[in-house]
């Protein structure tokens, strides 16, 4: 599994963010960025890292998974 298909997941999951965002008490956190430039770099390095690939996977196929998925940028 890739960088291309994580982020076509993300994608098809992103319209529902807002919405569950505002529903979900339990999300307790979020990165912020001074600007986009600096958050897309840190999210492809974060989304390529092979350890968060394994962590996005079971995340996703887990049915019983959390709502937030930390994941880390080394």
């Amino acid at each position: 599994m890739g960088y291309q298909y994580i982020a076509d997941v993300l994608t098809r999951k992103l319209p529902y963010l807002p919405k569950n965002l505002n529903n979900n008490p339990k999300i307790t956190g979020s990165s912020t960025f001074k600007d986009r430039m600096t958050a897309e770099k840190v999210a492809d390095i974060v989304l390529r890292d092979p350890e968060n690939i394994g962590k996005i996977q079971k995340w996703l196929s887990d049915p019983n998974s959390r709502p937030t998925l930390p994941l880390i940028q080394r």
